[in-house]
């Protein structure tokens, strides 16, 4: 790997979809997402489809991740669409006022 001209690697699906369930997946996740890092490498995890294996990911500290979680997959065209809004949302978070939260 350290011969290749890689920036990040990709874990698959198949040990993404039961890092929360089964201890040896979450063992090869973890040990994965060390090694890319010593290497300095980024992750990126693909197949998150729950909110508890993406939280498990950001403990691991998983620089990116895709999946139905985050969106379906879109012909081109609704894809556009669909990075226009989150932008646009995006940015008006950015410009809104802050408010503390209460509770």
């Amino acid at each position: 790997m350290t011969r290749l001209p890689l920036a990040r690697i990709k874990i698959d699906r198949s040990f993404i979809g039961k890092v929360t369930e089964d201890a040896e997946h979450s063992a090869i996740v973890r040990s994965l997402i060390v090694l890319a890092h010593n290497l300095g490498l980024e992750v990126i995890a693909e197949g998150v489809e729950t909110e508890a294996q993406a939280s498990f990911l950001r403990k691991e500290r998983c620089e990116e991740a895709q999946g139905y979680l985050y969106a379906k997959p879109l012909p081109a065209t609704e894809f556009e669409r669909y990075v226009r809004a989150r932008m646009t949302a995006a940015r008006t978070q950015k410009t809104a006022p802050r408010h503390a939260k209460v509770g």
